[in-house]
């Protein structure tokens, strides 16, 4: 599994490729997390697209769920864009889980089919 990060003027853009694992995806959390610059943020792009297989499963959409309620005390400002791979059933199901999970939360949770369309939700044009 490869994380790149980048930071924007504006938020992060996290890109995801390779095999992704739930151990990955929280470590990738917690070191976006970790950096100071988060606290002033206001989006968080996950681009999972290139991601091409996945051992995700729904007990690590459950501890994300908690990663991203402890992150939300620190900045409730964050647009959390999720790009996902289209026609995978399987990880749009954990997607939803992880937007259901996260429902109470002061974060706009959005899952897109593409980058374009994600960047425009998140204002960064």
């Amino acid at each position: 599994m490869t994380v790149e990060y980048c930071w924007e003027p504006k938020g992060i853009y996290i890109r995801f490729s390779g095999s992704i694992t739930g151990v990955g995806i929280l470590a990738a959390a917690l070191d976006a997390s970790g950096d100071p610059r988060f606290d002033d943020i206001s989006y968080a792009l996950v681009d999972l697209f290139d991601a091409r297989s996945s051992t995700v499963n729904a007990e690590d959409m459950k501890q994300m769920a908690a990663y991203v309620s402890a992150m939300s005390l620190t900045n409730p400002r964050i647009k959390n864009a999720i790009v996902m791979f289209p026609d995978n059933e399987e990880r749009s199901a954990l997607a939803g889980l992880y937007q259901m999970l996260t429902d109470n939360l002061p974060w706009e949770i959005k899952l897109f089919e593409t980058l374009d369309a994600a960047r425009e939700w998140t204002d960064d044009r």
